[in-house]
């Protein structure tokens, strides 16, 4: 499955050693996203939010079940983040979601 990943999971070497299986796809584009931090001062983290016109630097990457599962785990799932599915612009103009 794939996985788009903005704020700490675009560190390739951080992602590696949550997700023992992911392989790296490409970069890409979240298109009508904004990054947006929430929480309170010393506690806050970094999230998308819907904003027509507006874009996202994100990177792709193909994860197992259980790297899922660490994801889930390391981002605190379903408290402060949220999974769904979206299309991205990739690299080379194709789009996947």
């Amino acid at each position: 499955m794939y996985y788009i990943a903005y704020g700490s999971n675009l560190n390739k070497e951080e992602m590696k050693q949550r997700c023992k299986d992911a392989k790296f796809v490409s970069l890409a584009r979240l298109e009508n996203y904004t990054l947006t931090y929430r929480g309170n001062p010393g506690r806050a983290y970094l999230t998308v939010d819907k904003k027509k016109g507006d874009f996202v630097r994100v990177a792709v990457w193909d994860v197992s079940e259980n790297d899922k599962k660490s994801l889930d785990e390391y981002e605190d799932y379903p408290y402060l983040y949220d999974c769904f599915e979206e299309k991205v612009l990739l690299e080379k103009n194709e789009t996947i979601t």
